[in-house]
């Protein structure tokens, strides 16, 4: 019979080395995708304060980088080709 797997190591939140750079606007109902690694994150669209102070669909993307030293940057994302709309539905 095999020996039991050991237990994976147990996590822990570190702070961040600084406040965070080029963060995006405050969001809801993003998608946040992690890139291997770990160390890279893709934050896309959802629902923010738009013209007006009126709640809108966002159409952005930014990448954010982790630095082994609990660093956080935010990077603006630019895309080309045709805008995802608001209320597009894929069946």
């Amino acid at each position: 019979m095999a020996a039991p797997a050991a237990a994976p190591p147990p996590l822990t939140w570190v702070a961040c080395a600084s406040a965070p750079t080029g963060q995006p606007q405050p969001r809801s109902g993003h998608s946040l995708t992690t890139l291997a690694g770990g160390e890279t994150h893709v934050l896309f669209g959802g629902t923010g304060l738009g013209a007006g102070g009126k709640a809108a669909y966002l159409n952005n993307a930014h990448v954010c980088r982790l630095g082994a030293d609990g660093a956080v940057a935010w990077t603006p994302l630019h895309t080309q080709g045709p805008q995802v709309g608001a209320g597009l539905l894929f069946w």
